[in-house]
C-alpha cells in the first residue's frame, strides 16, 4: 500500500491525534469530546473507504487496547490519567489499514511506547522534578514511528 494512500485512510485519526497531541501537551487534559469525534469519524471513514471488516478491526483494536490500558489505569492510580485511556482509542486507529500486520504492529507500538514514557519517567526522577507527563504526544508519535517503520521496511 502506498504511504499517499495510507495517509488518506487514516487522515481523521492523525488530525484528531496532532489536536489531541497539542491540547494534552498544553493543558494536561484530554477533552473527550474530541475523542469521541475523532474516532466516530474516523470509523465512518473506514466504512466509506475500506468496509465494514475495517470498522469490525477498529472496534476490536479500540475494545481490547483500551481494556488494557484501563486495567493499568485502576491499578496505577494517578500514573495515567483516565484521557490518556480514552486517547488510545485514537491513535490504536492508525493500525487498521495495515492488514494481517496489524497486531504484530500494536505489540511494536505498545513497547515502543513503554519504553519512550519509561524514559521520559527516568528523565524527570533524575532532575528530581515533580511533573506531569504528556501521555498522549508519546502515543501519537510512537503510533507514526511505528507506522513510518512498517513502510520503511516492507516497501
Amino acid at each position: 500500500m502506498d504511504y499517499l494512500l495510507y495517509s488518506f485512510y487514516v487522515l481523521p485519526c492523525l488530525l484528531g491525534g496532532l489536536f489531541l497531541s497539542i491540547y494534552d501537551f498544553l493543558a494536561r487534559s484530554v477533552p473527550r469530546w474530541a475523542v469521541l469525534s475523532a474516532v466516530s469519524i474516523q470509523l465512518i471513514w473506514f466504512y466509506v473507504f475500506l468496509g465494514v471488516t475495517a470498522v469490525r478491526t477498529a472496534s476490536v483494536f479500540i475494545l481490547i487496547a483500551c481494556g488494557t490500558q484501563f486495567v493499568l489505569f485502576l491499578i496505577a492510580r494517578g500514573g495515567l490519567g483516565l484521557g490518556d485511556v480514552t486517547a488510545l482509542a485514537v491513535s490504536v486507529l492508525f493500525f487498521v489499514p495495515t492488514g494481517l500486520r496489524s497486531w504484530v504492529l500494536l505489540i511494536i507500538w505498545w513497547l515502543l511506547m513503554s519504553a519512550v514514557l519509561l524514559l521520559q519517567i527516568m528523565f524527570l526522577l533524575l532532575r528530581k522534578r515533580k511533573t506531569s507527563i504528556a501521555c498522549v504526544p508519546t502515543q501519537f508519535f510512537c503510533a507514526l514511528l511505528t507506522i513510518a517503520l512498517y513502510f520503511f521496511a516492507y516497501n
